[in-house]
């Protein structure tokens, strides 16, 4: 059993998630395919180190995401992800066919989607995929929605940036006070 290590409670992520969704909403979308690493692990608190294979997150108008990611990585998922809903893809899988389907039985086969096509893991390969097996599918880039919302930072967020900033100068005190004569890098970064 993973115990969950979740950077902000549920409520935070529920918060954002209603923010996305209002303004999918005003945009008459519905819903939106989160490709960015940043904004996947801002929505929904999935991290992982894996970002080289193909996942992401189906954030419908309405209702809780699914997260699309590599079998391997359900550990992570269990561990990091406030939401329950995935979809697995193993390496004997065609993955985009895959994908294809997890957007389909999540948001329909016609729908107004938005996807970050800035995103670095959406390769042009896979997004001509998406555009040919989901036809019914009208696509709008919104790349730069969730960049701008994580820009403004909620009470729980700046309370968080503060410790980290505590910690910040806790090490930069440590390396200052053991600076000296004959003291190595390793020996100051121990300190550190």
């Amino acid at each position: 059993m993973v115990t969950p290590a979740y950077w902000f409670e549920r409520a935070e992520f529920l918060s954002r998630l209603s923010r996305v969704q209002a303004e999918l909403k005003k945009k008459q979308l519905d819903g939106l395919v989160a490709f960015l690493p940043e904004t996947v692990t801002w929505l929904t608190g999935y991290f992982t180190r894996a970002y080289g294979t193909l996942q992401f997150a189906i954030i419908p108008a309405e209702g809780e995401p699914t997260l699309f990611c590599r079998d391997v990585e359900e550990y992570y998922l269990d561990s990091t992800c406030v939401f329950s809903d995935r979809v697995m893809w193993s390496d004997s899988d065609d993955r985009m066919a895959v994908a294809a389907s997890a957007i389909e039985s999540r948001i329909g086969k016609s729908a107004k989607l938005g996807i970050e096509l800035s995103a670095w893991p959406l390769s042009a390969g896979r997004y001509e995929y998406l555009k040919s097996a989901l036809p019914g599918i009208v696509w709008q880039d919104e790349s730069a929605m969730t960049p701008q919302m994580r820009l403004i930072k909620s009470p729980a967020e700046i309370a968080y940036q503060r410790r980290a900033a505590k910690a910040a100068e806790a090490g930069m005190q440590a390396a200052i006070d053991s600076a000296a004569v004959g003291v190595t890098e390793r020996e100051m970064a121990a300190e550190v």
